[in-house]
């Protein structure tokens, strides 16, 4: 009876977690809070994975001293489980907590945190996070990537270490080096992941305009748009849709930039995400160039 009880809310947690996925939060929330009772006595790694898809979706949501609480707690589960992974997991949430209220700095050391607990981990998918995370803050705070951070998340990662190369020369001015990488992952991730496609596409279009090869990003921009459609990947749509009216501005392709650019302030003013300000950010300076 015990097992079976441990499933049924294994499966409540798997639900909750693919309504986040579809962007359907309210619909996450309500399925564990309805069920709030019945995860409060249960195993610690059960508890674990609840209060982490709470703690997500409370951020998502803006409500962030929830968020916080809740994610305090999953810490220090994490501890006594001397699971380093978890707790990285919710230093990372705990970053995006900070992100929200824009206090960047603060959000950067609590990825400093998880980078330094993920770094001996192949957790791809959780690297890419922090990542997405550095890069904005980098933006936000108008300065470059922290080059020795992105060293330490670099290890032990296969093809996102190229990935992180190539971003790491492309922030330096080494953009015919960057690419040498991009073009590598690009042959690589498309036998693997289309979300790391996506990025990668994206960040070569962004080499590509940067070192004045208009044309060429054109087509990895078009690119990066084709795919983040394909996988709904709305943030990554957005910024994609951004650099592509850009990039066709730039080349005197007026209607095709404006197309874009609409695309993109729809995408980003109906945007309830961690990742909206960011976005926002972007697309105001965009279009008032």
């Amino acid at each position: 009876m015990v097992d079976n009880v441990r499933d049924m809310l294994r499966n409540l947690i798997e639900k909750a977690q693919r309504y986040v996925s579809d962007a359907k939060i309210n619909d996450a929330l309500h399925i564990l809070e309805i069920n709030r009772d019945k995860f409060a006595n249960v195993d610690l790694d059960l508890r674990f994975d609840y209060l982490i898809v709470l703690g997500y979706i409370f951020i998502v949501r803006g409500e962030l001293l929830k968020a916080e609480k809740v994610v305090e707690e999953a810490i220090r589960i994490s501890r006594k489980r001397a699971d380093r992974a978890g707790r990285a997991k919710c230093y990372y949430l705990m970053s995006l907590v900070f992100h929200r209220r824009g206090e960047f700095e603060k959000s950067n050391r609590r990825l400093k945190v998880a980078i330094r607990l993920l770094v001996d981990s192949r957790n791809i998918r959780l690297k890419m996070s922090i990542l997405q995370v550095l890069v904005m803050n980098s933006y936000l705070l108008n300065r470059r990537l922290d080059s020795e951070l992105l060293k330490e998340l670099k290890k032990n990662t296969g093809v996102f270490e190229r990935y992180i190369e190539a971003l790491s020369k492309y922030n330096s001015g080494y953009y015919e080096e960057a690419l040498q990488d991009i073009q590598y992952c690009k042959k690589e991730w498309k036998k693997r992941d289309k979300i790391y496609l996506a990025e990668t596409y994206f960040l070569s279009a962004q080499i590509l305009y940067k070192s004045g090869k208009l044309k060429k990003a054109l087509i990895d921009a078009r690119k990066a748009v084709e795919i983040a459609i394909n996988i709904k990947d709305k943030i990554g749509l957005a910024r994609a849709q951004l650099l592509l009216g850009t990039i066709s501005r730039d080349l005197g392709k007026m209607d095709e930039a404006k197309e874009a650019f609409h695309k993109a302030e729809r995408l980003f003013s109906k945007m309830d995400n961690w990742q909206a300000e960011y976005v926002a950010k972007m697309g105001r300076e965009t279009l008032e160039r």
